[in-house]
């Protein structure tokens, strides 16, 4: 999730996009998106599906909790976040 580079502004625009398996999606097609690949793995990893969400620096905490309200919508509630920089040490 993030801003698009500066080569894909022209077509993307500068807001950031939420991409997941290559294809750009918007907050409302994330709950299908993320059924369908569910559908997709074996029954007994469904129960441990876990979804992660890596994050550039500087995409606002809006976007991110409409993601999250999404998921929690197709019970999709194990999230991992992540983000390109910084240390966890380092917020001790």
């Amino acid at each position: 999730m993030g801003k698009p580079t500066a080569e894909a502004n022209a077509n993307l625009g500068d807001e950031p996009r939420i991409q997941m398996d290559n294809k750009f999606i918007t907050v409302g097609e994330v709950g299908d998106y993320a059924l369908q690949a569910l559908s997709s793995m074996p029954e007994h990893l469904k129960s441990v599906a876990t979804v992660s969400i890596k994050a550039d620096i500087g995409v606002k905490m809006g976007i991110i909790e409409d993601l999250k309200s999404e998921l929690r919508m197709v019970n999709l509630l194990k999230i991992n976040y992540t983000t390109y920089e910084g240390a966890a040490v380092d917020n001790l």
